[in-house]
């Protein structure tokens, strides 16, 4: 089922364009990597289906309706887009953090939103951090609290940009374990990443982009074993990733 589709999509920033995608869609329960070097337009793209960036041309269809026909409550619920720098209020308890929202935006009692976050922050592996504040977390340990928040919403489509660059091998092992599961409940994921192993090992599809553009689109295994463009061996190149060493 498709979940996810863009048409003709671009957006500008005083005057130059740095998105253009005429045509992306995403099925429900991919798993998708957007690869390429900075500022090649992946977090843009993902903010504009998650509503934060506003698309100057174009369509984005989420779950068979266009975006602008969501009410931002309903939009929450449809994609939930987990940060870089996790975005926690550094006010706010991990547990007040999974709440806040689900009482302000989908106007829960706090009974009903302590219950889902305390489930959530569970299941990530937070149970011993409920009550502590942000800045008593380590940098992984902000990470699961920011999916778990982002999960409250119970969203069909969830976006992560960059969620690798601050982990370790053992915590990117929890996290791949982490996004597993929910994945396998369904949930649609769209990471932005430079972790070409992990897009590797762990996504359906790898899409490439430059300048705003998407250069290549190919399910995971054919990404990897086909030369493609000059540019993409560049980029592979600059990450250490040689297809000599996986096959």
């Amino acid at each position: 089922m498709k979940i996810l589709e863009i048409k003709k999509l671009k957006k500008f920033y005083d005057g130059k364009l740095v998105l253009d995608v005429p045509h992306f869609e995403v099925q429900q329960g991919e798993e998708i990597s957007l690869l390429g070097f900075s500022g090649a337009g992946k977090t843009t793209l993902i903010r504009a289906i998650a509503g934060i960036e506003k698309e100057d041309e174009g369509v984005i269809i989420v779950n068979g309706a266009n975006n602008f026909t969501y009410t931002p409550q309903d939009y929450c619920k449809q994609v939930g887009m987990v940060f870089q720098d996790h975005a926690l209020f550094g006010h706010l308890t991990a547990l007040e953090n999974c709440t806040i929202a689900q009482m302000r935006v989908l106007k829960k009692t706090r009974t009903e939103a302590e219950e889902l976050a305390t489930h959530l922050l569970n299941r990530v592996g937070m149970s011993e951090h409920l009550h502590k504040l942000p800045k008593q977390l380590s940098g992984g340990q902000k990470q699961r609290v920011a999916i778990a928040r982002t999960m409250t919403m119970q969203p069909k489509i969830l976006l992560l940009d960059e969620p690798l660059s601050a982990l370790d091998a053992t915590n990117k092992n929890k996290f791949s374990e982490l996004i597993e599961s929910i994945r396998d409940e369904g949930v649609t994921i769209i990471m932005v990443s430079h972790d070409v192993e992990y897009a590797r090992a762990n996504s359906s599809r790898c899409v490439f982009m430059s300048a705003g553009k998407i250069i290549e689109d190919l399910q995971t295994e054919e990404f990897f074993s086909s030369e493609g463009t000059i540019e993409k061996a560049d980029y592979l190149n600059s990450t250490k990733y040689t297809r000599r060493n996986h096959v």
